[in-house]
């Protein structure tokens, strides 16, 4: 029985010690399985085009790729985190030494703090300068601990290189386009200027470099955008076009633009921006339309004046051929001072003073104290100048057979009251002339004219009064017949 009990308890040892064998030989195939697993990752990790730098838990570097390598031009594994910086010769972007504790893989293993996109420069044991962008990050096992920290680093320096000449470029852009008489940027594919000429201070106000860094909606307002930004996102797909037409600028007056979007393609192929050329063409445009209205006008008053010549000879009455040639002459001429007096103000109307003024000039021989004037400076519109100038004459004539104008004493004085918007009340009465008996029996050519102009085409009234004294005439215009 003793030998029995000695038996099972030497079998219960053995076998305990088979399963811890067992036990130890699943843990060093475990082991080993990490061991190849962790190797194949570092297998990998050499391969990658991109740099990695890995500590141990106390931060020391553990492992370095050899894109890390090639980035740095050494490596070295176990340096501390107070020696990352001297180590590999680390820099800031202006030059100065880079303070070890502020490296992005330094506060990732100290600090547990991830950090993206940090620059920096690195100096190469053969001298060379590299700009180096990266990110690190702590590495944390399951149950939470920390086991190191990784950094991935890349080489930026062509990136920066190109950056620097673009900047440069631009530096020289706008030190050509600040002479030009246009508006002239250039915007990146953020849609944010990069460089804005001095235009940009006439256009909206805004100092040129108030300008760079805002994006186009913030400069032009919504509203412009709406008009420009398909433009702006076909030249960032590389296609070039032109705008032409009235753009309306925030709360300033719209501006008759031409502008050019031209896209900015790199030698690779890329869109980087593009160049905004913008002309205001504003005062062309305006001219334009002044001379398209200045034509209509033109060939208006050539008809109307057609007319009147016309209506000059059919009414015109004289008992002899020169009498008829000196009254048409007469009255064409009255026509050709109402004419000048349009043209001279460009069509717009004539000052009411000088219209009087130059209209009785033929009937005073030089002696200008025959006539006095009297009323506020008004300017005839332009529909009424040639019909009020007929008028005039028409008056003037009579008053030089018949009136105060045909003795050497008669005066004649002109007043009037009106202003824009709500017509004209002018009187006319002669003076020192022949004593009247009252409203003569017949009318002539010159009562025919006067009331056909006054009641025809400028639409008032009129009306005579035959004193002994002299001929008193009123005229009232309507409110059109004036222009502010």
């Amino acid at each position: 029985m003793a030998n029995q009990t000695e038996n099972a308890r030497a079998d219960a040892a053995e076998l305990e010690r088979l399963r811890a064998e067992n036990a130890a030989l699943r843990a060093e195939l475990a082991a080993l399985r990490d061991a190849d697993a962790a190797r194949s990752h570092l297998a990998a990790l050499r391969q990658l085009a991109e740099g990695v730098i890995i500590t141990d838990a106390a931060g020391r570097i553990s492992f370095v790729n050899a894109a890390a390598e090639r980035i740095h031009g050494v490596a070295r594994l176990d340096v501390a985190p107070d020696d990352y910086s001297a180590t590999y010769s680390l820099f800031t972007e202006d030059g100065r030494p880079y303070p070890p504790q502020d490296l992005p893989l330094a506060r990732a293993v100290l600090r547990g703090e991830g950090s993206t996109d940090a620059r920096w420069r690195i100096r190469r044991p053969d001298g060379t300068e590299v700009v180096a962008v990266g990110s690190a990050c702590p590495i944390h096992a399951e149950d939470g601990r920390q086991l190191g920290a990784v950094l991935a680093v890349r080489d930026e320096t062509a990136r920066d290189t190109a950056e620097r000449g673009l900047r440069e470029s631009l530096g020289l852009f706008r030190l050509l386009v600040d002479g030009l008489p246009m508006l002239v940027a250039y915007v990146g594919p953020d849609l944010r200027y990069r460089v804005a000429n001095h235009a940009y201070r006439d256009w909206f106000g805004l100092d040129p470099r108030e300008v760079v860094g805002k994006t186009v909606p913030e400069v032009v307002g919504e509203g412009a955008f709406a008009w420009v930004g398909e433009h702006i996102k076909g030249a960032l797909a590389g296609r070039r076009s032109v705008l032409e037409g009235w753009v309306p600028y925030g709360d300033k007056p719209a501006r008759f633009v031409r502008a050019e979007y031209i896209p900015h393609v790199t030698e690779d192929g890329r869109v980087d921006g593009l160049f905004i050329c913008a002309l205001d063409e504003t005062a062309r445009r305006a001219g334009e339309e002044r001379e398209r209205l200045l034509m209509r006008e033109v060939d208006h008053r050539a008809k109307n004046t057609l007319a009147v010549v016309q209506a000059i000879l059919r009414l015109t009455r004289a008992e002899s051929r020169d009498a008829f040639l000196e009254a048409v002459e007469s009255r064409i001429g009255a026509l050709a001072r109402a004419q000048a007096h349009l043209s001279g103000n460009s069509w717009t109307g004539a000052p009411l003073a000088q219209l009087v003024r130059e209209g009785l000039s033929p009937f005073l021989d030089g002696a200008d104290g025959r006539l006095v004037l009297d009323g506020p400076d008004l300017t005839v519109a332009a529909d009424a100048v040639q019909s009020l100038a007929m008028l005039l004459h028409e008056l003037a004539t009579n008053a030089a057979k018949y009136g105060a104008l045909s003795q050497d004493g008669g005066r004649l004085l002109v007043r009037w009251q009106g202003a824009p918007g709500q017509g004209l009340d002018l009187r006319w009465q002669e003076l020192g002339g022949p004593t009247l008996s009252g409203q003569p029996d017949r009318r002539g050519f010159g009562s025919e004219m006067l009331l056909q102009a006054t009641l025809g085409q400028l639409r008032g009234q009129i009306e005579h009064a035959w004193e002994p004294g002299g001929l008193g005439v009123r005229l009232t215009l309507p409110a059109d017949s004036l222009t502010a």
